[in-house]
């Protein structure tokens, strides 16, 4: 998915053993995530949301596509717990237990969100957002916020089975073993701006997008950070 309505599937996560294809006709609209769960595909952007059951080429056929009515721009979906969830701006929500409609919606606070996971042995989506804003669910339904203890934007979190780690503007990080408890964790780097934060396998992650410092920051266990400079 991405900018000017671009859909691509593949039926490999691999280029050398897959084939990718172009799902044209949605519109010169960027759209902003997807996910998949209980035999549908879901994509969404702003004021667009659509899903499918179509599988394969079929996915190409933009007439399998249905469109779900909405004015919300989406950030992040994901699919747990048998629920598609979704955020976006203004602190809205939506989720889906059947894959074919919006189940129920709401806004929980008024700040963008950017990013939702759903943590599986905690048995919790976590959505994070701008002014450091941390909410979580057990069912995509009710929300309740927690206390971040950074200021700054948070546009990506993620978790490693054992620690949720989530970084935003001012180099913010903040992390939480349960989802309810979280902790400010020094970053070494004021003026970072982390945009996306990844777990490898022994350490994380998290990319600077700001032009006045090239480099990222890495950690092994969310809580002691270091500074290292692009290669």
């Amino acid at each position: 998915i991405g900018a000017s309505g671009m859909v691509a599937s593949s039926n490999s996560v691999t280029a050398a053993d897959g084939t990718w294809q172009v799902v044209q006709g949605f519109g010169f609209t960027q759209y902003n995530c997807s996910d998949y769960g209980n035999g549908y595909y879901w994509i969404a952007g702003p004021s667009k949301l659509y899903y499918t059951n179509a599988t394969g080429q079929n996915l190409a056929n933009t007439s399998l596509w249905t469109s779900i009515t909405t004015s919300t721009t989406w950030n992040s979906m994901v699919f747990g717990n048998n629920t598609f969830v979704l955020v976006g701006t203004f602190g809205n929500y939506a989720y889906s237990t059947s894959g074919t409609a919006i189940t129920g919606s709401g806004t929980a606070g008024s700040q963008n969100f950017n990013k939702v996971i759903w943590v599986s042995s905690l048995s919790l989506f976590v959505a994070v957002g701008n002014g450091g804003n941390i909410y979580t669910s057990p069912d995509g339904s009710t929300w309740t916020q927690r206390t971040s203890n950074v200021s700054g934007s948070l546009y990506d979190v993620v978790w490693n089975g054992s620690i949720l780690v989530s970084v935003g503007s001012s180099g913010c990080i903040t992390t939480s073993t349960d989802g309810i408890t979280w902790t400010k964790r020094n970053s070494n780097n004021t003026t970072a701006s982390f945009q996306q934060i990844a777990w490898s396998g022994t350490r994380f992650v998290a990319v600077n997008q700001t032009t006045n410092w090239a480099g990222y920051v890495y950690s092994t266990d969310g809580i002691t950070w270091y500074n290292a400079a692009e290669p």
